[in-house]
């Protein structure tokens, strides 16, 4: 912002003062160091833009920064041509984010708000200087379309580029994103207005990044309903003492404590991970690890979610240095009634969400006090769920159950199931059952294969498995599988056939149909070489998005997949 406004200036002396066109120069060539910065390990910051192009600090602070220097782009293209600009990918990617970043209402709009946001602020003013920039991206146009901003001398000027052009939504197989650099991600059930959209934060904190590593939010039929605590002005003692804090977000406590309070002013050392997002035919999943910022109270802090058949799970794996209260928070917005079989649900305007607890059986559920976004005078509710006695660990298994007034299926039915080492969620809606299993033996108490259990009939040393069919298949019928996913696992077997193996353990998702191709989301090692079954000759394969023809053997039923990432890791695989 500060560079941008200073080469505004210089641009309104260009040909007036004779050291100008240098300081023009200095000012133009210095923009990559701040797009491309990484941050310091020294220093405790995050680098700046994830390389899909999020920045760290908010939709907020991208609109701010990206906004002034799209402006003194625009104004040096305008006015010199002795200056060259080198395109920016980050751009390219910044507009995606903004875009992901987006929820359509039928009233307006709201913004996924994590750190210093605003849930009714987006990025009008960047989006409109990317299209006035020559950055042409129909979503952009239909990004304005839904904002519905107000219309002023800089949108007559630059009508053409800016309004006068193709308008798209985007694309319908385009609804989840993950920025695993600087810790978010964002699902969503459509593009249509008022559809569901969740959002999870696990990164850094600093500034106007808050701590809140772990924490989600979710918007349903043109509402907010789980959200963020939001923001105030910064001068005032609750910014830094509550806004800022654990306590104001979806997060994981331990005896009511959360992240170290100075990590907001001096920056985490440890920041939180986001892994191994999967959008497969109605799946969705990443696994959100806030142990870092939580170290000195964890050695387990995991968070997964699994969004399925209008259910969204998050199974909380945690275990503490030494006894303690463990909880997790809920935020809302509207009002919150506890039911006769002990949901909760939570309603504002005609949005309504429910919330069950499943595991651990017994929970003690309070009622808490934290301020309302923008308004510290205010007072908000919000609960906390927490381990009725002291303990080192725990698995939370909750779900969240948005509410689709005026359709047949107006909740699926969700139950929890128990085996050997085992917990898991039954979701059965729309004529499927989806069984979800939790592999006790897998979550670092044993070692190597002895983290092989039986889940509701399946071999695996998975750490999570879940499996779809129609409702009335028989169990023992591999072939009845509409859908398999494994999170964290080498293979499935049931029945002598063998699902799925890979020598290193995986995180996967696939399903096949009757056109002889195989669907097949997989994520790991740089390098995996894996083989899967079907019931059908196949011909071809989908991984990841790209198809190829693929190797299948008719004498094993099963395809072998070899899958080379081209992105180099620069951390422990999730």
């Amino acid at each position: 912002v500060c560079v941008a406004q200073a080469g505004l200036a210089v641009l309104s002396i260009l040909g007036e003062v004779e050291t100008a066109e240098e300081w023009l120069e200095e000012v133009n060539t210095a923009f990559p160091e701040f797009f491309h910065y990484k941050g310091s390990v020294l220093g405790n910051k995050s680098p700046n833009f994830d390389e899909q192009g999020a920045f760290y600090e908010s939709v907020n602070y991208t609109n701010y920064g990206l906004g002034e220097y799209l402006l003194f782009r625009l104004a040096l293209s305008n006015m010199s041509n002795d200056f060259s600009q080198t395109d920016n990918p980050l751009l390219e990617n910044a507009a995606e984010f903004f875009i992901q970043s987006f929820y359509p209402t039928e009233d307006s709009f709201l913004t996924v708000n994590f750190g210093d946001g605003d849930i009714h602020s987006g990025a009008v003013e960047a989006v409109k200087m990317l299209l006035a920039n020559h950055y042409e991206k129909p979503e952009l146009r239909w990004y304005l379309q839904c904002a519905k901003p107000e219309f002023n001398a800089f949108d007559l000027i630059y009508y053409d580029q800016i309004w006068n052009g193709a308008s798209n939504p985007p694309s319908p197989t385009n609804t989840s994103a993950s920025y695993e650099e600087i810790g978010w991600a964002i699902m969503r059930s459509s593009w249509e207005k008022d559809a569901t959209l969740l959002a999870i934060k696990s990164g850094f904190t600093w500034n106007h990044a808050h701590a809140d590593a772990g924490s989600f939010l979710l918007c349903h039929q043109g509402q907010p309903m789980i959200i963020d605590s939001g923001n105030c002005s910064y001068g005032r003692p609750e910014y830094q003492g509550y806004y800022c804090q654990s306590q104001a977000h979806n997060v994981i406590l331990f005896n009511g404590q959360g992240q170290n309070r100075e990590d907001i002013s001096r920056g985490v050392k440890e920041p939180g991970q986001l892994y191994h997002l999967i959008d497969h035919s109605g799946l969705r999943y990443i696994y959100a690890d806030a142990t870092g910022p939580m170290s000195h109270y964890f050695s387990r802090n995991f968070r997964h979610f699994i969004w399925v058949e209008g259910v969204i799970l998050i199974f909380d794996d945690l275990r503490a240095h030494e006894e303690g209260t463990l909880q997790w928070l809920l935020h809302f917005d509207g009002q919150a009634n506890k039911e006769s079989n002990g949901d909760y649900r939570i309603s504002n305007d005609k949005s309504q969400v429910v919330i069950r607890s499943l595991f651990p059986r017994q929970v003690k559920v309070s009622n808490e006090e934290g301020l309302a976004d923008h308004d510290p005078d205010r007072k908000m509710s919000y609960y906390s769920f927490a381990t009725p006695t002291p303990t080192r660990e725990a698995k939370f298994v909750t779900a969240i159950m948005p509410v689709c007034q005026g359709t047949k299926h107006s909740l699926p039915e969700v139950e929890p199931i128990e085996g050997d080492n085992m917990i898991g969620v039954r979701v059965i809606h729309a004529g499927k059952q989806t069984d979800i299993y939790l592999n006790l033996r897998a979550d670092g108490r044993v070692m190597h294969r002895n983290s092989i259990n039986r889940l509701g009939g399946w071999e695996t040393d998975a750490y999570l498995l879940a499996v779809t069919r129609q409702l009335g298949c028989k169990d023992e019928d591999v072939d009845t599988i509409e859908r398999c996913f494994m999170a964290h696992g080498s293979y499935i077997r049931r029945n002598e056939k063998v699902l799925f193996t890979s020598l290193t353990k995986v995180t996967t998702a696939f399903s096949w149909n009757t056109d002889d191709v195989l669907e097949l989301s997989l994520q790991g090692q740089p390098s995996i070489r894996a083989e899967v079954y079907t019931p059908y000759p196949t011909s071809q394969v989908n991984l990841n998005g790209c198809s190829s023809v693929c190797n299948y053997s008719s004498q094993t039923r099963r395809v072998k997949v070899n899958c080379l990432s081209q992105k180099s890791i620069s951390r422990r695989p999730g």
